[in-house]
């Protein structure tokens, strides 16, 4: 019988956790948590449903775009050399698309919390926003943000660590 640690033995830590991201994964979307959600989108008023994803989108892409000039002026400061970054034609190299593509993630993710404080900001919208939380799980300010900080950590942090190999590229020199 093969032990724990071979080819084709059992893990029952790993089952286990499989099974709890099952869960949550079916809690989350399919279960009453992403319904409820739902109703609550529908609750807000439509000048408020239209302008939620407009303010996330502007933000996300307003911290990309200044995040790619930066990385771009870094890039050229790393490597004189080398063409601009922005201004190269042709193909997209290995250090375009890392910097391209970290800080697009980055974008996004920062625009998570700076565009809930944003709302947060604005009384009115502080309120709807409050009222139509109550009673929904992580849908509060408080939570949001645990939520949006989460997201920087695990995805924002690794992307910056991309984002100045991309600028740093090693392999150029």
């Amino acid at each position: 019988m093969p032990s724990k640690h071979q080819v084709g033995g059992s893990n029952p830590s790993g089952h286990a956790i499989s099974v709890k991201m099952k869960k949550l994964f079916e809690n989350h979307i399919s279960g009453t948590a992403f319904l409820e959600r739902q109703r609550a989108r529908r609750r807000l008023p439509n000048w408020l449903r239209i302008s939620l994803p407009v303010i996330f989108l502007s933000v996300a892409f307003s911290v990309a775009a200044i995040l790619v000039v930066c990385a771009s002026w870094a890039y050229h400061h790393f490597h004189p050399d080398m063409p601009q970054l922005l201004a190269s034609s042709g193909p997209i190299t290995l250090a375009q698309g890392l910097i391209l593509f970290s800080c697009f993630l980055i974008g996004i993710t920062l625009s998570l919390p700076l565009s809930n404080i944003f709302l947060w900001l604005i009384p009115p919208v502080r309120r709807i926003l409050d009222e139509n939380a109550q009673g929904l799980p992580g849908a509060s300010f408080k939570e949001s943000m645990k939520a949006g900080m989460k997201a920087l950590i695990f995805v924002a942090l690794p992307s910056a660590v991309i984002l100045f190999l991309g600028i740093w590229s090693p392999w150029l020199s």
